[in-house]
């Protein structure tokens, strides 16, 4: 379940120096592991979007995770920090395909970010609010959370993969 973000104009940029543009960034949450919540069964992927889509039957409302990913200046930001690595490097003449994946890391640490903010913020306040029961057990146990215990929140990730050729 990770945001996908294109960048055209690096892909264009890209295109023009051999080996270039193989390499993408996904950020959100990518691995299989179990989370230690009651919901147990499920992955934190799964999770993650039980919690961006919400659910109806379990009352859970949508709060999309995602939101900071529809912000044009943090989109921004992501693209600025490529572009710039790409930019120093091309100046100093050592454009390859190492710093591209060094400005495609730096880009996807830069998405983690707004992930965290999102949970930080409520969703940059687009969030509902808490139900009163979740409040109720907040109270008697902070454990049973998902932004006290940060389990969910701790589970995003960016990673550089190679594009494949399909």
């Amino acid at each position: 379940m990770p945001a996908v973000i294109k960048f055209p104009k690096l892909e264009k940029f890209t295109k023009n120096f051999k080996g270039l543009g193989t390499q993408e960034v996904r950020i959100g949450f990518l691995g299989e592991e179990k989370n230690k919540r009651e919901e147990g069964n499920i992955t934190n992927v799964e999770l993650a979007a039980l919690h961006t889509f919400g659910s109806p039957s379990q009352k859970i409302p949508a709060r999309n995770i995602f939101v900071g990913f529809q912000d044009p200046q943090k989109v921004n930001e992501m693209k600025n920090i490529l572009s710039n690595t790409l930019k120093v490097e091309l100046q100093k003449n050592n454009l390859n395909k190492q710093a591209e994946n060094i400005g495609l890391k730096k880009a996807g640490l830069v998405g983690e970010n707004i992930i965290e903010d999102a949970f930080q913020t409520g969703g940059f306040g687009t969030w509902q609010p808490l139900s009163p029961r979740t409040i109720q057990i907040k109270k008697k146990n902070k454990e049973w959370t998902l932004v006290e215990e940060g389990e969910l929140k701790d589970s995003r990730v960016s990673k550089v993969v190679k594009i494949s050729n399909n």
